[in-house]
């Protein structure tokens, strides 16, 4: 094969997204019956569904209805397509955007510009800051009936007609317009936090902006749950860093709201019986998912569209009932394109389907509010 075509065929793959926080391609998720993407079968409405794509016979939300686009092209461009707006990148081939492969190492020209938004640590500054106490000695009584997770993890809501969304791994530059949408339609989700974010900013830092942030998400009745400090793989660590993983996100979230959470998601769905034994002792619900949006492999303006195919099949297969069915729902608030794409069409596409709006993963368990933190008072950042 010419070198040329070889070279071109490597750039390629190179630019395929990249799984981020999950599953292997050909792995099936346990979840309710007729939810595996990776397989054809038929819905309960007739609709065939084959590799994540939904042909359906009701009329559903059009893709292409409900994409905020909040001031940024994220389609094509280049030539045959012109430039983007003010605020985006064009990348190599051919896309708008405001991530690092749109724009280099830096989100975005907006934030380029501002220089106040999310600066970047040196490694010479970054563990300067004080911690405070350790979380370890806080007490870690269990209540309520949600299982623990010496009981195994939890994939599905318990209350029928509710759907919750989830975003794994942020906070990101992304985060406050999603919340605002959110509010917008009166929906409420859970933020499973990674406190290192991505080894680039600690989340109790107020020079990063991400405390007010946080805060914003616990005062408007979003759930705040822990995705570990740095992402590790939590059945491929020993005994320390499992503890320094916990405890240090654990004291990054008392240090901005002065509470721990009792929930949890594990990085990469990865947590063998010593993990889950250690979860448990530490008072947490290991909470899974049941609709992989797989928005980490198709963050882009075309391919985000495979994202909602998977929801479309979802509804789908949960049948005309909204009674009957739940949605616990994966997705990541540092990818672009599903918090300006995504999630608005998931919140039309439920409300029109009859499931309404989104709760937080302990209102679909039906666990209340005063469950889902511990008190590890006093909060230290104030910024």
């Amino acid at each position: 094969m010419h070198p040329v075509i070889i070279l071109l065929a490597a750039i390629a793959v190179a630019a395929l997204p990249r799984n981020v926080d999950h599953i292997e391609p050909n792995e099936t998720i346990d979840s309710n019956p007729g939810t595996g993407y990776n397989n054809t079968w038929e819905a309960s409405n007739k609709s065939t569904v084959s590799n994540g794509t939904l042909t359906s016979q009701r009329n559903r939300v059009i893709v292409n209805m409900h994409m905020a686009t909040v001031g940024f092209d994220y389609g094509r461009c280049g030539s045959g397509f012109g430039s983007c707006k003010t605020g985006s990148c064009c990348s190599d081939y051919g896309y708008c955007g405001i991530q690092e492969p749109y724009c280099g190492d830096r989100n975005s020209t907006k934030f380029q510009n501002s220089g106040a938004l999310y600066p970047p640590h040196t490694n010479a500054n970054i563990y300067k800051r004080s911690t405070g106490p350790t979380t370890s000695i806080i007490p870690r009584r269990k209540v309520g009936s949600v299982p623990y997770a010496g009981s195994g993890e939890i994939r599905h809501c318990t209350e029928m007609g509710t759907v919750a969304l989830t975003f794994d791994d942020g906070p990101s530059a992304y985060t406050d317009d999603l919340l605002d949408l959110l509010d917008e339609y009166g929906a409420k989700a859970t933020f499973f936090i990674t406190g290192n974010n991505n080894g680039v900013h600690e989340i109790d830092d107020c020079s990063t902006g991400y405390p007010a942030i946080i805060k914003r998400m616990y005062d408007s009745g979003h759930q705040i749950a822990s995705h570990t400090w740095g992402h590790p793989d939590l059945s491929g660590v020993d005994e320390e860093e499992f503890d320094r993983q916990m405890y240090r996100n654990e004291m990054a979230v008392r240090n901005i709201l002065g509470i721990i959470p009792t929930y949890m998601r594990p990085p990469y769905i990865s947590c063998d019986y010593n993990c889950a034994e250690k979860l448990d002792d530490m008072g947490y619900h290991n909470i899974y998912f049941d609709v992989d949006t797989v928005d980490y492999w198709n963050n882009d303006a075309e391919l985000i569209h495979n994202s909602m195919n998977n929801v479309d099949a979802a509804i789908a297969a949960r049948g005309e009932d909204p009674s009957q069915g739940s949605f616990l729902i994966l997705q990541h608030d540092i990818h672009y394109h599903s918090v300006y794409s995504l999630t608005e069409y998931i919140l039309a596409a439920m409300a029109e389907a009859g499931y309404g709006t989104s709760v937080t993963v302990g209102t679909c368990l039906g666990d209340p509010r005063r469950n889902w933190y511990r008190d590890a008072q006093p909060a230290t950042v104030e910024c």
